[in-house]
Order: C-alpha cells, then structure tokens, then sequence
C-alpha cells in the first residue's frame, strides 16, 4: 500500500503541465519508457452515488475506453465505508472486470468503519466497453433470522477518491477512412480529445469550413470535453484536419500525400511526425473541390468507407426545419428509449440502480401550461412478488408517480401509462429516472424466501410523448445557450447565425473552433451553412443570430451600449440598471431576501484583481429586434481558448444562470448575474400573449389597470351624461305641456 501510494504520488507531481486537479478531471502523462500513464476517478467514470444495499447486492460501473489504447496493466484503488454491524465471518467483497473475478476480501464489517483496496489487474481483461462490478455480501449475524433487507446491510464506494491508473501504450493510426470515429473523434476517449485544424488561409470561408469541421468532430465524440486549436504547421503531439488545395499541402506544408488527388478528396494518413497520430486531408484543385470535400467529410453520419481516401463528385445536403435538432427530443411525437440510446434494461434484487435518462426540449418552450406529457412503460416481471412492489417515476428528482407491479404471477410485456404534467419539465435538459422498488413475497418472520423472482425487465419500446407546446420565452440567458445553445439551436446548420470574429489571431480562432465543437456536441448536427466574418459592415446589416468571440475593446459602439460588460485598459466594468440595485437592495432591506445580485460586488472585485478572466454574455441585438447577441470574451491574451474549454464541464457551468457569467479560468470557478434588460421571443395568440405579459410585469399591470379605469370612467361618464340629457328631456317637455295648456 505505502508502495503503491509512493507510485501514485510521483506520477501526479511529474504532471507540471495541469493545473491543479479536480477529481473531475483524468490526467495523463507520459513516462520515460514511452508509455502513457492514465489517472482516472470514479466520478468520471460514473455518476451513481456508491452504495450498496441489502444482503447481496452489486454496484455496476460501465465505462469505455478509447480504441487506440492497448492497456498493458492497471491498478484499481478503492476507497469505501460499511456498517460496522457486518459480520466479518460472513461479508465479504468480490470484485471483477468483464465477468472475471479480479479480487476479492473479507475485511469489511471489521471494527473499523472505512478500508481501502489496491488491485493489480491484468491489461487483457480491458475492452472498448468495460463492466466493473463490485459485489458485497453483507450479513450482521450468524444463526438468526435475518432480514436481507436489513438497513444495516450496506456498503459505500467512496466515488470521488476511488480511481483507476492504466498503463497505455497508443497503438499507430490506420489509414483507412473507417478509422476517423475510432481514433480520431472517438466518443469513448474519456480523457477527452484534442485535435488541431489547418486551413489554407485565414479568410472568412476557410474559417467556415472549418468551423463546419470543428461542430461535425463535436457531433461525433459526443459527451467528451473538446480542444480545437488553430495552427500553421502540423504537430507531432496532435491529430490534424487540414483543409486546402493539394499544392497548398504540397508546396506549404511539405506533406507528400499517398494518393492521388483528382477533384474533390477525403483522405487519411499518419501524422509524418508521429504515426501514432492522424491526418484528415480535406483537399482538391480548386477552392469549389475543397469546400465539396469539406461538406461531403460532414455529411458521413453511418459507416465510412474502409479506404484510406474517397473521392467526391456531389453532396447532398438535408434539408432543416426550426427545431430540427437531433439533439433534442421532438414534441408531437412518440419517442422510444431505443431512439434515445437506452437498451432493454433489467433490474435485479433489492435497491437496483434506476434507469436514467437525459434528454433536452427547446429552450424557449413555454411549460407553465396544463397540457400533459405521456411516460408510456412496457414491463416483465417475476412471479410472487408482494403487492406492494412498485415502479416509482422521477422527473428532475421530483417524485411524479407509482404504479404497482401488481399480479402475483408475473406479467409479461406489461403496459404502463402514465401521464404528467408538462410544468414538470425544465426548459433544455431534463432528467428522468425509473425505479422498480421489488420486495419478495414473504410470510412469516423467519421463513425462507427467494430472491431470485426479483427481477424485472423494462423493454426499450417504452416511450415518452411530449405534446406540440408554444415557443415563447424571456430572453436573454446565457445558460440557455450553455444547455442547449438556443437561440442557435432553432436552425442547428447555422442558416440563421452569423459568427464575428474581432480578430484572426490563433487564440480567437481557437475559441471559434472549440465553440463550435461544443454546438455540435449539443445539436447534434452539423453546421452545415455557418458564416464567419470579420467585416463589420457585414455585422451591422445583419437580421439574424449574432455569435461574438474576441475582444470586447474591439466591438463597435451599438454592441459595446447594449452589452452587460465593457473592458477599457484592463479594468472590468458591468453596466448593471441603477434602478434594479435599487429594487435589490430594498428588497433585501425590508424583506430580508439576499438576492443574487449581491454578487455583483465580488464580480467587480473579481474583475479588479483576476488577470484570467473569461466572460459569457447575452443580450438583444443592436440591428434587429427580437434577435439574440452571445458573446464571449477575455481580460488577458490567450485565455479565450482555454475558457472555452470550460463550457465541456457540467460541474464548471451546469449551476450559473443568468444573462452574464464569468469564469476565472485559473481555478475553474465561475459567477453568473442577471443584469441585462430583457424581452420576449417566440409566437403566441394575441391574447395568450396579452395575458401573458399581464401576469408577468407590473408595468403591463398597471397599464392595463389605468386603461381599464380609465375605460370605466368612460363608460360611467358617458352612461350619466345620457341619462342627465334623459332628465332633463323629460323636464323640458313638461314645462312645454305646462306652457300649452296656459296658454290654451
């Protein structure tokens, strides 16, 4: 153990090049005899919480590794607590990886209540996709009755400080075509991947077609943390894409390709430098062929061809609606778990981790309505389990319903509706969880029961319906965008967005590119027809979406009034409403509400003392009403890039909100406010709109309720004038009948 730990801190403090890490982050280094060295917690392999319950019961962690690693050994290091009212005689913990037992021990139940394991396993054992599990059989006497459900019978897996360390050698790229998801955007690369891009010039289509690259490599590797950098030469430390004619490769680069270049071509080779790394050659002899090769290479969505290059004689590109996002669930229509990635799952024992599914909805849909939503479950399940055996829904960890397993001689392919509520939904992501709570049917207090029968299967034919809702929301929030890049999401190929760089310097570029991996990881499709530039003329004629990376000193002056922060010589400076700080402050005087906007203290004396600053930032487009500006800038040079790479990590963005955030890159912290002035986009009836924005402002209110007197008075006014002309009518006739019948 003393040995092992001596190991494990050398390996971390040789890491000079990190900052310091996070149990979140899997490091890597390589070592002297050219093997990589992988550290990786168990928080990121997983994110179930550790605990293990009842008299038999497994935790089960699946995880991936990347396919150009070949794990040579491994030590598994876990940390856990258990009750120390286990029986040591009879508990005991079983380890394995892939269905083989790779240890196991006895020392739980001990007096001590926490223990650790170092376990030396085999790099044989490891797959593309991995099973860990981890069994323990918990028992607290020997000859009793005893409850196998007992709430003593537990064990936790400690999942912050458990970590595993591989030992990877990298195996040499292929050059074949089919190679691309495995090696270079491979989704299962847990570390993350980093690739760069190089582009025959820096003119705005070129930075198109390689924003088009950045957002189809994002799609790809899915769920993983992104880098995009933009270079001139090839580096024997990354995977490259390059993008250009084949005499700007030749001639420019000095790469002499292995085959031969006739229109528009898709290529692959190793890197020159390196043959553990990739090229991709997007090229032709023209600028019409490379643009061609660029949309063609964006437009592989199943397998790609086993060659090491294709050529290209056309592409077609599909066609896109608003809300056409793959990335999301679409409303109107029944969704199967099979659609949504979840295989048929079965559930065994007591305490069986739920199945958890993520899935997003628009980020403007409008969801304080009493329209329902359909969860829609077909189920198996065993014979004599007691009546009240259930499956419990929870939507965004709110308990939605139960329904019974019911029969007691099982059912099979059994269906559940269930229907809730839309205003359970979040706006973007959203959470579902499904749990079969079973318990066995068991007479007497001491009589012997079968857990067997325990088991339950939900089949991937369950569905979930969310009706047709209205697109209207408040804008604008930045954290919107973090969760499901709305308002860009509308048209995901970019036909309505218009991205403006201040300037073309590497780092910009960068931020650009990993930007748009991070658009593509979230749509989930390519952006087929995003427009780049650099003219601000272009910008202020613009009518659509404005995407913003650079320098806020560089904005013209409409963009500079409008947003929530301006930079003048270093100094940060947030344009935050006098009358709002007010509202705040006399809120939390009479009310004893602390409001978050509290934060705007610290923020400015973040902006005072913090040189690496990255900040995000929503708000109303000076050109054109109703449209979106998010911007994303920096205080110090070279920390646009690297902020970027925050918007990969939940834990560093899931929890601000807000119209403007900002991240001090250095510890990974970030400070959202809500500042800015707001508005409404989207389409509603008049009047659902006209009831809407009456419920939602005082001004509205007060106009209405002003209106509405005013309309009372009117109406009273014009109501007594009548009848005082009625009156008085009726007088002036009879002093005329008086007068007739004097005079008669």
């Amino acid at each position: 153990m003393i040995r092992f730990l001596f190991v494990l801190l050398a390996f971390l403090f040789t890491i000079n090049a990190y900052a310091a890490p996070t149990w979140k982050d899997v490091i890597t280094q390589k070592g002297k005899d050219g093997k990589l060295r992988v550290y990786i917690p168990f928080s990121v392999l997983s994110d179930l919480k550790g605990n293990i319950r009842g008299s038999e019961a497994v935790l089960s962690i699946d995880f991936p590794l990347p396919s150009r690693w070949l794990v040579l050994s491994a030590i598994l290091h876990l940390e856990y607590s258990s009750s120390i009212l286990l029986l040591p005689e009879r508990s005991e913990m079983v380890v394995s990886l892939n269905g083989q037992k790779v240890y196991q021990t006895r020392k739980i139940g001990s007096l001590t209540d926490t223990g650790n394991i170092d376990i030396n396993i085999n790099g044989f054992l490891f797959r593309d996709f991995n099973k860990l599990q981890i069994t323990a059989i918990q028992h607290y006497c020997l000859d009793c009755c005893e409850d196998p459900n007992a709430p003593e019978l537990w064990t936790d897996i400690d999942m912050k400080n458990s970590f595993l360390v591989l030992t990877v050698e990298e195996l040499p790229f292929p050059e074949r075509l089919d190679a691309i998801p495995d090696f270079l955007f491979d989704f299962k690369n847990i570390a993350g991947v980093k690739f760069s891009i190089i582009t025959e010039s820096e003119s705005d289509e070129f930075l198109s077609m390689a924003g088009i690259v950045a957002s189809y490599a994002g799609m790809k590797i899915k769920y993983r943390p992104v880098k995009v950098s933009f270079k001139k030469e090839i580096s024997p430390d990354e995977d490259a894409v390059i993008i250009g004619t084949e005499k700007f490769i030749h001639e420019k680069l000095g790469i002499k390709l292995p085959f031969v270049v006739d229109g528009a071509t898709v290529g692959v080779m190793k890197n020159p430098l390196n043959p553990v790394r990739g090229l991709v050659i997007l090229t032709g002899k023209n600028f019409e062929d490379v643009k061609l090769a660029v949309l063609s290479f964006a437009s592989y969505t199943k397998n790609l061809p086993t060659s090491q290059f294709a050529r290209v004689k056309s592409v077609k590109l599909p066609d896109v609606k608003s809300y056409d996002s793959p990335g999301m669930i679409p409303l109107g229509k029944e969704v199967t778990l099979k659609d949504l990635g979840k295989p048929t799952t079965i559930f065994r024992y007591f305490y069986p981790p739920p199945l958890t599914l993520y899935f997003r909805i628009p980020s403007d849909i409008l969801t304080e309505i009493k329209d329902k939503a359909r969860l829609t479950l077909f189920v198996s399940y065993g014979a004599a389990l007691r009546e009240d055996s259930v499956i419990n829904i929870f939507i965004n960890d709110k308990f939605i319903a139960s329904r019974r397993l019911g029969e007691f001689e099982g059912e099979n392919d059994k269906r559940v509706e269930i229907e809730f509520p839309v205003y359970n939904l979040q706006k973007g992501s959203n959470t579902l969880k499904i749990y079969f709570a079973m318990v066995p049917d068991k007479k007497g207090k001491c009589e012997t029961f079968n857990i067997q029968n325990m088991v339950a299967t939900l089949f991937d034919k369950s569905s979930i319906f969310i009706p047709e809702l209205p697109h209207w929301t408040k804008m604008a929030y930045i954290n919107y965008f973090f969760d499901t890049t709305y308002p860009f999401s509308i048209y995901p190929d970019f036909s309505q967005t218009l991205v403006y760089l201040t300037d073309k310097v590497p780092d910009t570029i960068g931020a650009y590119l990993t930007l748009m991996a991070f658009v593509g990881e979230r749509t989930m499709f390519p952006a087929y027809k995003v427009a780049v530039t650099t003219d601000v003329s272009v910008l202020k004629n613009s009518n659509k979406d404005l995407l913003i990376i650079g320098k806020l000193e560089e904005l013209p002056v409409e963009l500079k009034e409008n947003s929530p922060l301006s930079l003048r010589n270093g100094i940060l400076t947030i344009h935050y409403p006098l009358m709002k700080r007010i509202g705040n402050y006399l809120r939390e005087i009479f009310l004893g509400k602390k409001e978050r906007e509290n934060e705007y203290e610290s923020i400015v004396r973040l902006g005072s003392g913090f040189s690496n600053l990255f900040a995000g930032m929503a708000f109303e487009s000076p050109y054109e009403s109703g449209k979106t500006v998010v911007l994303f800038s920096s205080t110090s040079p070279g920390t646009l890039s690297k902020g970027m790479e925050l918007l990969f990590h939940p834990e560093v963005i899931g929890k601000l909100y807000g119209d403007t955030v900002l991240f001090d890159v250095s510890s990974k912290k970030g400070w959202g406010i809500d500042i800015g002035n707001k508005y409404f986009v989207g389409t509603l009836p008049f009047y659902e709109r006209f009831l809407f924005l009456l419920g939602y402002s005082w001004k509205y209110m007060l106009l209405a309720s002003i209106i509405v007197i005013a309309l009372l008075a009117l109406s009273a006014k014009y109501i007594l004038d009548r009848r005082e002309k009625k009156l008085l009518g009726g007088e002036n006739s009879g002093m005329e009948d008086g007068e007739n019948k004097e005079n008669s």
